[in-house]
């Protein structure tokens, strides 16, 4: 009498899904893509490895994808990791704003005068209602590894995800970036520190 089979658990049961194996020889030989082609796919970030992709001026090959991160070669062999629910916030497309919002933002931003003031609270500097344009802008991941970081950028034309702007304002640990279009835009100093400071 032939006794029936037990089944092999290691062909049944499905592999787990998500792990993927390091690129060891990422592929250059081609256009980069921006990351915020990938972020609002449903299958981001799994969808983006293997991708040669360009981050806030960061470009490099996807070639490892962890439990919270993404970790990206550049042609220099440098290699970053990247937090990617923080690209996801930062490179998402955002909804169009409305009518009496895109007014409103277009409106410069006053100073407004503080009753109380703390002691020893540093000097808060003027917000800047014509900024000039005329120069080439820095991307953030200049000013961002520096030590005096967000000081440095005040009054710089930056880029930062392909949003061009001067930088009008620093207050509660975030930058006001002016568009030449009159768009402005908050970024927090802490992420950016995070996605684009050297690690």
């Amino acid at each position: 009498m032939e006794l029936p089979t037990a089944p092999n658990p290691s062909r049944d049961l499905p592999e787990a899904s998500g792990k993927r194996s390091v690129i060891t020889e990422p592929n250059f030989d081609r256009p980069s893509r921006p990351i915020s082609e990938f972020v609002a796919r449903p299958d981001f970030p799994q969808c983006s490895h293997g991708e040669f992709v360009d981050i806030g001026g960061y470009t490099g090959v996807i070639i490892e994808i962890t439990s919270q991160s993404i970790r990206v070669t550049s042609p220099e062999s440098t290699t970053r990791s990247f937090n990617f629910h923080v690209l996801r916030r930062l490179y998402s497309p955002r909804p169009e704003p409305e009518a009496d919002e895109m007014s409103r933002m277009s409106q410069p931003l006053v100073p407004f005068e503080r009753k109380e003031k703390p002691p020893e609270a540093p000097s808060k500097k003027e917000v800047i209602t014509e900024p000039n344009f005329d120069r080439s802008p820095k991307p953030i991941t200049e000013l961002a590894n520096r030590f005096n970081f967000p000081d440095c950028a005040y009054g710089e034309l930056v880029e930062i995800a392909g949003y061009t702007g001067v930088v009008i304002d620093i207050a509660n640990q975030s930058l006001s970036v002016k568009s030449p279009q009159g768009i402005i835009r908050s970024y927090g100093v802490s992420s950016l520190r995070k996605l684009y400071g050297q690690r």
